[in-house]
């Protein structure tokens, strides 16, 4: 990603172009909801967040000096639209499981939909017992597809530490998913 070339998008948006407001939402879009899922690890508010992102941009690109950071200065607005927003609602999981839609589970009709539910939730319930460090870099490195370099620039965070959480969290949900397997395994017995 060429931070020169995402300066020069917030310049035209500047000039109230929305053409550059929807190529500079092209080009950014994973990175923001990747960064802000990893924060309120909740896929709707992640959403809702990114949405808001994009409109602060628009709001103010003209107080935006260029310097070749535009990622990191729209990763910053995330962040603290992100963490405004937890402290607004709490939010403590991914998918809550009121969310779930009723009639999926009652139909049945699309097994695919009804897997990658499924799996979503799963995917949650491995999630939410990492801290929140680790599970940003988890789901940054695995989900958004950044690399351990840009996730220490965005979140601050020495280059060693970013690969030890990340070693260390695969670690955790590997016991987890361990001490998982071996309670399946006892409950099969009875």
């Amino acid at each position: 990603m060429d931070n020169l070339f995402l300066d020069k998008l917030i310049e035209r948006i500047s000039n109230e172009d929305r053409n550059a407001l929807g190529e500079l939402y092209d080009i950014t879009s994973n990175n923001i909801f990747g960064y802000a899922l990893s924060i309120v690890c909740n896929k709707s508010v992640a959403e809702d967040i990114m949405h808001d992102v994009y409109i602060q941009v628009f709001h103010n690109a003209k107080s935006y000096k260029a310097q070749g950071k535009a990622m990191a200065w729209m990763l910053r607005i995330t962040r603290n639209i992100s963490y405004n927003m937890l402290k607004r609602q709490k939010f403590e999981s991914v998918i809550p499981y009121d969310e779930i839609d009723n009639t999926l589970l009652q139909n049945n009709t699309n097994n695919n939909e009804l897997n990658e539910l499924i799996d979503q939730i799963v995917l949650n319930e491995l999630l939410i017992k990492l801290p929140t460090k680790e599970r940003q870099i988890i789901i940054l490195y695995l989900f958004v597809g950044m690399s351990q370099k840009e996730i220490s620039k965005i979140t601050r965070t020495p280059l060693p530490t970013v690969k030890w959480r990340y070693k260390n969290a695969l670690k955790k949900l590997s016991a987890v998913i361990s001490s998982n397997k071996k309670e399946e395994v006892n409950y099969e017995k009875f």
